[in-house]
């Protein structure tokens, strides 16, 4: 993993965010050797949209070499039985 250039990894139980420049760092390649590992586990990549991008209840964005950070305002889940 160290010649892809990753600048950060973050994992939180089934839940693995990766920080990366996109000219150093080949992601595809990461995601198809991680893929291979194991075949029954399927990994699957999100990439940021307009400089932001959501990992678990946070909102992350990109402003030059600045990130900050939103926690998500959720509705609590209510059901009846």
């Amino acid at each position: 993993m160290l010649k892809h250039k990753i600048e950060g990894y973050f994992r939180h139980v089934d839940n693995i965010r990766i920080m990366y420049k996109e000219d150093k760092t080949d992601i595809q390649d990461i995601l198809d050797k991680c893929n291979n590992l194991m075949p029954k586990l399927k990994i699957t990549l999100e990439k940021e949209e307009e400089n932001k991008i959501n990992f678990l209840d946070v909102t992350i964005t990109k402003d030059h070499d600045n990130l900050t950070s939103d926690i998500g305002n959720q509705q609590p889940l209510t059901s009846s039985y």
